[in-house]
């Protein structure tokens, strides 16, 4: 975690979400996965193209590999709702992160199916569906708005 992204969020719940996210990498071995995968991938080119594969099969592979990789970003969100459950943190808190993306981006995004990621929109209705479907004792949570003097504070520790 780095002080720009505890700067650059708004609340607790935001960064626990981003976290949460991270941690679900770890714990579900998202990169020992795409390791996996794409040595499988190039090996299999090799084998059915020679050590020469052409610029159509290198490019099938690559998009396939991003599908995966946007699996693995999708299941990150799912569990960072799951762990956040149950805690005092809003469930939902990285479909906050990124809402503010949304509202800071300058730019477009590629279409979804040339991005490593899913759409920020579809992570926010993905993340904020999951949050919903868990149904996590809302009476325990923080509110959004709760805890930004605190983490104000926090930040300006930094």
């Amino acid at each position: 975690v780095y002080t720009g992204l505890i700067k650059y969020l708004d609340n607790a719940s935001s960064l626990a979400g981003v976290m949460g996210h991270e941690m679900a990498h770890a714990d579900r071995r998202h990169s020992t996965d795409q390791l996996t995968e794409q040595y499988g991938l190039s090996t299999l080119l090799q084998v059915v193209l020679g050590n020469d594969p052409n610029t159509l099969a290198q490019m099938a592979a690559s998009l396939v590999s991003l599908k995966f990789s946007r699996s693995k970003e999708t299941e990150a969100d799912e569990y960072s709702v799951k762990y956040l459950c149950s805690t005092k943190f809003q469930e939902n808190g990285a479909a906050n992160f990124f809402l503010k993306m949304l509202a800071d981006s300058n730019s477009s995004q590629p279409p979804q199916f040339l991005s490593t990621h899913p759409s920020h929109e579809n992570r926010v209705e993905d993340i904020n569906k999951t949050a919903t479907k868990a149904a996590c004792g809302k009476e325990t949570k923080l509110s959004p708005d709760s805890d930004i003097t605190e983490y104000n504070n926090f930040k300006a520790s930094l």
